[in-house]
């Protein structure tokens, strides 16, 4: 038996080192560069067979171009002087050149000498595979047949196909732009429709490319039609929706010894058939038969094309013409006229059908062939509508009124079926109260014999808007006291870094509230529930008065949100920000200005400027100018002085 000493076994060891390292880098030039698939559905990466030695991978990296979809290889391992070792052998791939790896396979690769096929799926992003070994060092590890194969892929840039506005029989034909990879070289794509008017015609491709698919609509029905074509190409598939409309053809043929061309029915019913017999040709009368269609009317057979002179107006849509008929001309040309059918609807279906007088609302319809409706009123002198369809109320008599609405037609629409509505005449109880938990007014601009407004006006300052136009003096009556009742506005907002704002209210000269406008009101003594009588209530609108960055806002809504907002919270005038959860009842006016600053509320007159101002707690004694705007205290000049007990007092300052 043959033994070796130490030094051959390493010196046998190094050059079998010595000569794997050379094959991995011969491989590893080899396979470096990136291949490209052509018309080739896979790769063959290796030529010899690989045979390398140890835990690293001396294999080198196959590089490829993607669509990938399977890795096939064989590979054995063998032992060297007798030692088994044990671990897995693992396929790998990368989607960055190599940068980083990841395992497509772990083999449990047994310990002989015999090839082995192995099979694994890898992502068809992949650019790269490798192999490694995870046992022992001794033994040699061979992989050979290492193949890639092409993956199959199918997208378009066709992101939609309208074929437009076809005649009915006519077809036309796109084309989708798609790009595509194949498992194998020869393919075809082909493609189905949710709607059989849309065909594709099918085509072969290669392995690799782009190529335009043609898909045909052909309109064999009136009407608009909409689907959904997919391509398919070895499994896989791309959907592309399509459009077309086709618009109705009417045809005709004659039932003598010659048939004539189809004509086409246009919207100005032009010649539609033009057939030319000869006199010696007719040997018995000639029949000629329109063909029905659902959509339009046959009105008959004429010789001109102004429907004048009328040949046959047979139900049976046929026209017979004897010798007599033609006369001495060599050709005659006839025209069948049919007038299209047309429907009416309404604009709005749940339009109130209960007016009152004064009251109007849009009854209006549409045709279906664009002709404009007529509209009449059962009687219109209680109940008128105009050209548009609107409807009014000219007197409450209670009766009920029908209006009609029809579209007689023209030489190309039959008459369309009128419609009716019924309206009820609604008599008013001519009282109305408003209250601040529920101030919906349902009949707008309706003058009232009595107005209740349901809501206790407390002394000092508050917020009022109303829907209607009045006067301090008709809310309070009898003990009205213009000193101490009157409404503001707001004239005037002023800022500084110490105060924060100032808000000044100028009094309303005369008392008087405009409709849906917000005021503050300042009463001497509350007054309960006020009544007022021809008052005439408009619909509520929330309107605003802007003044810098602030704005006072009318508010018809119950239970409104007041969070963020200011309001007037006492008698004294004192604005206050709404915190979460608080309310407002409706018929009163709130503040919005810029957050989290503080806001200090001052009233005007003419007589005083400045009458009170108002804050969100008690500020001590202050001064300020006759403009509201404090001042320090060795101001000079006319200041007003707020004494202990909150009143306003004027003096001159030195």
């Amino acid at each position: 038996m043959k033994t070796y000493s130490n030094f051959h076994k390493n010196i046998y060891m190094f050059c079998g080192r010595l000569r794997m390292a050379l094959a991995a880098l011969l491989c590893l030039l080899a396979f470096s560069q990136a291949r490209a698939w052509g018309e080739t559905t896979s790769y063959v990466l290796d030529a010899p067979a690989e045979k390398y030695w140890g835990t690293v991978n001396n294999s080198g990296t196959y590089a490829f171009s993607g669509p990938a979809k399977t890795l096939t290889f064989q590979a054995q391992r063998t032992t060297i002087w007798g030692v088994s070792s044990n671990g897995n052998f693992y396929a790998q791939y990368s989607t960055d050149g190599g940068a980083s790896w990841t395992d497509a396979m772990s083999i449990d690769l047994p310990n002989r000498s015999q090839w082995y096929d192995f099979t694994c799926e890898i992502p068809a992003n992949a650019n790269a595979v490798r192999f490694e070994s995870r046992f022992g060092a001794t033994g040699y590890k061979y992989v050979r047949n290492v193949r890639v194969s092409r993956g199959t892929t199918l997208s378009t840039t066709t992101q939609r196909l309208d074929f437009g506005t076809q005649d009915m029989g006519a077809s036309k034909t796109l084309t989708a732009t798609v790009s595509f990879n194949n498992t194998t070289y020869d393919q075809q794509i082909t493609g189905t429709s949710t709607d059989p008017r849309f065909s594709v015609t099918p085509i072969g491709v290669g392995a690799t490319g782009q190529t335009a698919v043609s898909i045909t609509y052909r309109s064999d029905t009136p009407g608009n039609h909409t689907a959904t074509v997919t391509l398919d190409m070895n499994g896989v598939s791309v959907d592309i929706p399509v459009s077309g409309t086709s618009l109705p053809l009417f045809h005709f043929a004659a039932s003598a010894q010659k048939i004539y061309d189809h004509g086409t029915v246009s919207t100005q019913v032009e010649p539609m058939l033009r057939g030319e017999v000869s006199t010696t040709q007719m040997q018995t009368p000639a029949t000629f038969t329109a063909v029905p269609h659902a959509d339009a009317t046959f009105q008959g057979w004429y010789s001109d094309p102004s429907h004048t002179q009328l040949l046959s107006a047979d139900p049976a849509y046929t026209a017979t013409l004897t010798n007599s008929q033609y006369g001495s001309t060599a050709s005659l040309t006839l025209y069948a006229w049919f007038k299209k059918n047309q429907t009416l609807s309404w604009v709005e279906e749940g339009v109130n059908l209960n007016l009152i007088k004064g009251g109007s609302v849009s009854s209006a319809a549409t045709a279906s062939s664009g002709l404009a409706p007529e509209y009449a009123s059962g009687n219109p002198a209680v109940l008128s509508v105009d050209g548009s369809g609107l409807v009014s109320a000219l007197e409450d008599t209670g009766e009920p009124i029908t209006i009609t609405v029809s579209q007689p037609g023209n030489d190309e629409f039959n008459a369309a079926t009128p419609l009716t509505r019924t309206f009820a005449i609604v008599v008013l109880s001519k009282e109305i109260t408003l209250s601040g938990t529920d101030a919906t007014v349902t009949i707008p601009d309706v003058v009232y014999d009595k107005v209740t407004l349901q809501r206790t006006l407390k002394a000092g300052f508050s917020t009022i808007a109303l829907p209607f136009a009045t006067t301090v003096a008709d809310l309070v009556g009898p003990a009205y006291d213009a000193s101490q009742d009157w409404v503001a506005q707001l004239s005037l907002v002023t800022y500084n870094a110490r105060d924060g704002y100032s808000l000044y209210f100028r009094q309303v000269p005369d008392g008087r509230l405009e409709a849906n406008q917000p005021y503050v009101l300042h009463l001497g003594a509350p007054v309960e529930n006020p009544v007022l009588t021809d008052i005439l209530v408009l619909a509520p609108k929330a309107t605003e008065r802007m003044v810098g960055d602030w704005k006072m806002v009318s508010n018809f809504s119950p239970a409104l949100d007041m969070e963020g907002r200011y309001g007037v919270v006492n008698a004294d005038g004192a604005l206050k920000q709404g915190a979460a959860g608080s309310s407002l009842n409706a018929l009163t006016a709130y503040l919005v200005g810029p957050s989290g600053g503080q806001a200090r509320a001052h009233f005007m007159d003419e007589a005083t400027g400045l009458r009170q101002p108002a804050w969100d707690t008690p500020l001590g004694r202050q001064r300020y100018n006759l403009m509201g705007q404090r001042v320090g205290r060795h101001s000079r000049g006319i200041v007003l002085q707020r004494g202990a007990d909150g009143t306003l007092r004027k003096m001159v300052v030195r």
